[in-house]
């Protein structure tokens, strides 16, 4: 009987833990843009939307050292039309890497938008959606 208990625990367990680990969402990219660049759509699981990125720009500026990284929320109606909602906006480094948290966001269809000054500059790296 303590056997029994033992297998019946253990699968109770798994079934518990394994949604946490197959609804998890993340998602690799990489950019190279001079003003802007919006990214695909990404189906987000979990309560939190965050994203890495780590950047270099063609040359260095002593005036504009950031970039803007804002999220929206992704909705489509019955009709297929997309509605878009602004979730949050914040500033990552040209130069280097930095982690947005966005909490309490819920489950949905997600994307971002980096931006930054028209001023000649080219910004590449990678970067990394994920919750």
């Amino acid at each position: 009987m303590k056997k029994s208990m033992r297998k019946t625990l253990f699968l109770a367990a798994v079934c518990l833990l394994l949604p946490v680990y197959v609804h998890a969402s993340s998602y690799n990219f990489t950019f190279d843009f001079k003003v802007s660049l919006v990214s695909q759509i990404r189906s987000m699981s979990g309560s939190h939307v965050s994203i890495t990125t780590t950047s270099k720009p063609s040359k260095t500026s002593v005036d504009i050292t950031t970039f803007q990284v804002a999220l929206e929320r992704v909705t489509t109606n019955f009709l297929g039309i997309k509605s878009y909602s602004l979730i949050g906006k914040v500033s990552h480094p040209r130069t280097g890497t930095k982690t947005t948290k966005w909490t309490n966001v819920g489950s949905g269809n997600y994307q971002f938008t980096l931006s930054k000054a028209n001023d000649g500059v080219t910004l590449t790296g990678t970067g990394q959606i994920f919750n």
